[in-house]
């Protein structure tokens, strides 16, 4: 067989082939890994290729020009992992958390404060102008920021803290800015601080200034301050995340003072949560019901209001319980009083049919003890003035139902009928008992109290 003849061999041509397709790919890979090795070696390192799924933008609203009508706001959130934090010694936990607080309130950011010592604190400085104004101290301040004209003054506002290790500063345009962007609106505005104090400027990398400024209905010429002003056009939910600061509720305190608007206002350093709650609830009930009063305790208030409101509602129902077997019973409170009543040796003029197919009850005199009143009213009126109200009321088968019977009546004294205290009361009970703190504290000695508890210093 000649050299023509072995080439033309099916099985020569594909070693050949394969021959060849080896030599090229052992030349490249000599290329990648020795000639040019160094190089892709780098774009290894330094280079990462994620595939991420984004998700298709849900909850916008368009016109049919494709005009976004409503969109979605993007917002940030802290994460804290509870298990990773508690392996940090105190001293740096508490470190970073404060550098965290720190720079979260610098920017403004609004967040929900849910720790029960508040920090200046508007209140009235006499407990009769409560009863004389009909809004709250904080009500009444942005009232007057909006009558006399103080919004530009507060916004001008600023605090720094030159002591702070890590430097400190509240500006006010900051929380401002912060409030119409929680309202959905952009603002794109940066305020900074420098020797001539708050300097507000547009941000013209965010947004066209001119086309924004059209959209909103402001003047092309309007400065960033004035347009900020134009913004909050006096809204009192903006003016309230404003001044919902410590910092800021001072800061518009010293406002107030130099303008002489203090007269019926204090501004109290340190306030609990709790305490206010109570007596804001107690100010409350005490113009709806003569009998309430600071001083009278929360069974006895609850009582009360069951007199005064749901009494009749709770003597004309039957209502089905389970009982402590898990089987379900018919508790019929009318019942209940009458058998309360023959206990104490007492003869009631009205008598209860129960109509067990319908859940009904209804009253009516006895055979030739008939009156003018309504059979109803004469059964709560002897146990009133018998005064086995109160124990009827309380006891374990009837509170339940006279606090639902109440609450279905659209009223809520926000009583806890298990401690038959104000649940605010209770909340800073077990609050305090947490920390091994006594209950008669002011919330200047707690707030010393915790500072030692976490071992924060300043």
């Amino acid at each position: 067989m000649n050299l023509f003849d072995k080439i033309k061999d099916r099985y020569n041509i594909l070693t050949i082939i394969l021959v060849i397709v080896m030599l090229a790919l052992s030349f490249r890979l000599a290329t990648l890994t020795v000639a040019q090795g160094d190089y892709y070696r780098d774009i290894a390192d330094n280079k990462r290729l994620k595939e991420i799924y984004v998700t298709a933008p849900r909850g916008e609203i368009r016109d049919r020009n494709g005009k976004i009508l409503a969109e979605n706001k993007p917002s940030f959130t802290v994460q804290v992992l509870k298990d990773e934090l508690k392996s940090v010694e105190r001293d740096e936990k508490n470190r970073i958390l404060l550098q965290l607080s720190r720079l979260l309130e610098e920017d403004g950011v609004i967040y929900v404060d849910d720790f029960p010592i508040e920090l200046n604190v508007f209140q009235y400085s006499k407990e009769e102008i409560y009863s004389r104004e009909n809004i709250s101290p904080m009500d009444k301040v942005i009232n007057m920021i909006i009558d006399h004209g103080l919004l530009p003054d507060i916004l001008d506002t600023y605090y720094v803290n030159s002591e702070y290790e890590d430097h400190y500063q509240f500006i006010t345009m900051n929380k401002a800015i912060h409030a119409l962007e929680h309202k959905g609106i952009d603002v794109p505005m940066e305020a900074t601080l420098n020797s001539n104090g708050v300097q507000l400027a547009f941000d013209d990398k965010k947004k066209d200034i001119g086309a924004w400024k059209a959209s909103h209905g402001i003047n092309p010429n309007a400065t960033a301050r004035q347009a900020l002003i134009a913004l909050i056009d006096n809204d009192k939910t903006i003016i309230r995340k404003i001044i919902d600061h410590s910092i800021s509720r001072q800061l518009t305190y010293k406002i107030l003072k130099k303008r002489n608007l203090t007269n019926d206002l204090e501004l109290v350093e340190y306030s609990l949560s709790h305490d206010e709650e109570y007596l804001q609830q107690k100010r409350d009930l005490m113009k709806n019901f003569d009998k309430i009063t600071f001083e009278s305790k929360a069974k006895d208030d609850f009582v009360n209001i069951i007199i005064s409101t749901s009494l009749q509602d709770l003597l004309e129902r039957v209502v089905e319980v389970e009982n402590n077997r898990g089987k379900k019973e018919k508790v019929i409170p009318g019942k209940i009083l009458l058998e309360h009543m023959e206990s104490k040796g007492l003869e009631s003029p009205v008598q209860i049919q129960i109509d067990s197919d319908e859940d009904t009850v209804l009253y009516t005199y006895k055979s030739g003890k008939g009156g003018d009143e309504e059979p109803i009213k004469a059964l709560i009126e002897l146990a009133q003035d018998e005064g086995i109200l109160k124990d009827f009321i309380t006891s374990d088968d009837i509170k339940g139902i006279a606090q639902e019977t109440m609450l279905g009546n659209g009223i809520n004294p926000k009583i806890s009928i298990s401690r038959w205290a104000y649940i605010s009361q209770a909340n800073k009970k077990d609050w305090l008992k947490r920390f091994k703190i006594p209950e008669e504290d002011d919330g200047e000695n707690i707030f010393q109290s915790l500072k030692s508890h976490f071992n924060i210093e300043g």
